[in-house]
């Protein structure tokens, strides 16, 4: 637990920095031009999309588990998904075979009738990056052998490598977890956008 937890804090420090850099990126780059004329834009490099790493995921820790599918779960990328339900897809080995199955069946409705957000990145060629992770739960249930619930905020932000900047998004999460043959993934998730 404490190397994911390490893990974990390298990851987001890494990309809080990122992020910050890009904002005073952005900044620098609208600012007159010396020469008195109009400002220049130029388009500055985004901070690259936050990855989950499944192979850095250690499946016998449920904070693990929760913090990593909380996360695949957030951040799109326009530049290389189909759809915005793209991320189901990337956290469905950490999920347990009913609901990958559900979330397969359900990802049909996006491509349908895609959100104003998705359409703006797309539009954009945008991605997201983490911008923080609340783990606080309210009203913590003990975990017991085979289940274990967790909580998650995940707010992200969409760059375009055009330097586009969406509006930050933070997304909730209420997870519960299954221990299947000492690995564990998830078996119900439940999510409010603020």
């Amino acid at each position: 637990m404490r190397s994911a937890t390490r893990l974990l804090t390298a990851l987001v420090t890494t990309i809080l920095a990122t992020g910050a850099a890009a904002c005073s990126q952005q900044h620098a780059s609208s600012a007159p031009s010396p020469s008195g004329g109009e400002a220049s834009r130029t388009a500055t490099a985004s901070p690259a999309p936050t990855p989950v790493v499944l192979g850095e995921v250690d499946e016998t820790d449920p904070d693990s588990v929760a913090d990593a599918v909380a996360v695949a779960l957030s951040v799109r990328d326009a530049r290389t998904d189909t759809s915005s339900q793209a991320v189901w897809e990337r956290a469905q080995p950490l999920l347990t075979g009913d609901l990958a199955a559900s979330a397969q069946d359900a990802g049909a409705a996006d491509v349908e009738r895609p959100d104003n957000r998705w359409v703006m990145m797309q539009r954009h060629q945008a991605h997201d990056v983490v911008e923080d992770i609340d783990r606080a739960t309210d009203d913590p249930v003990p975990d017991t052998v085979t289940r274990a619930q967790r909580q998650r905020a995940v707010t992200v932000r969409a760059h375009g490598d055009d330097g586009w900047s969406g509006l930050v998004r933070t997304t909730r999460y209420w997870l519960t977890l299954t221990n299947v043959n000492g690995a564990w993934r998830v078996s119900a998730v439940r999510s409010t956008i603020d």
